[in-house]
């Protein structure tokens, strides 16, 4: 199972049904949506569901609706829809519905691949220079011990991301629960890398994030300098990588979120 997209809204007015996400297919697929509500008024039925577009055109058609009672004094729910086939190009709308209280609510919709992977042809003759890293999925990097990394990973956020005075970071950490402080990668877009191996960083210059696109079409490129990545040997594996955006005023906001997988590449560097 991957996870696909994730859709983080605040103070949204779920009184009425409301649409919370949108998820274009790429492939042939079977989706699971987790719909994650907060600051409920609780003591009612609250409701998700979807619809289908089939090419992105004509009719929606719509699922089954979820439904759940949520006990007066509950103030969060969590709702799965009945997995869903889809094609690539099949446009997929998320609605949420609660009680005439829910005004002001926050929402995170996640969107989870089920197909089961299946395998893929083996290259035998593949070129890897020192420049490279390994493109897994979206939301995924990897970083070779003693090799540059040039990852790009895309979003289709509505926020402005390139608003002035605000933050972009993408941390690599050890496990999800750790805090900035003990990344084992911290890059912000103006101010370099600022941590390296839960320590901070020598040499901000080592490490960068640049913005490109705009709203709702970014792309998020992670460089890191080939004599900085020996440093993360110790943590061989496959790790959790987070981009975040912190705005000028307001909360903090979850981009995307994935796996970061850590590896030794064919040889290593003397210098």
């Amino acid at each position: 199972m991957e996870r696909l997209q994730i859709t983080t809204l605040t103070a949204q007015d779920i009184s009425a049904a409301l649409l919370v996400a949108t998820y274009t297919a790429t492939a042939a697929k079977e989706l699971l949506i987790n719909l994650h509500l907060s600051g409920l008024a609780g003591g009612g039925a609250y409701r998700a569901c979807l619809t289908r577009q089939i090419a992105g055109a004509g009719a929606a058609y719509q699922s089954p609706t979820t439904v759940i009672s949520v006990s007066g004094g509950v103030t969060t729910a969590l709702l799965s829809t009945t997995p869903l086939a889809v094609n690539s190009g099949d446009v997929v709308r998320v609605y949420a519905q609660g009680l005439a209280g829910d005004t002001s609510v926050g929402v995170v919709v996640e969107v989870f691949d089920l197909t089961a992977a299946t395998p893929g042809d083996v290259q035998t003759s593949v070129a890897i220079s020192s420049t490279q890293a390994v493109a897994l999925a979206q939301n995924c990097v990897a970083i070779r011990f003693f090799y540059a990394v040039s990852v790009a990973v895309t979003s289709t956020i509505a926020d402005d991301l390139d608003a002035a005075g605000s933050k972009l970071y993408l941390a690599v950490k050890e496990e999800e629960s750790d805090s900035d402080d003990d990344a084992l990668v911290l890059v912000e877009r103006t101010e370099g890398l600022l941590r390296l191996a839960k320590a901070a960083a020598a040499d901000p210059t080592k490490g960068s994030l640049t913005l490109g696109g705009a709203t709702g079409a970014w792309t998020i490129l992670f460089w890191l300098d080939q004599t900085v990545t020996g440093s993360l040997a110790a943590w061989k594996g496959n790790r959790y990588v987070e981009i975040k955006h912190l705005p000028a005023a307001g909360d903090p906001l979850l981009v995307t979120t994935g796996r970061a997988v850590l590896s030794y590449g064919i040889v290593q560097a003397n210098t």
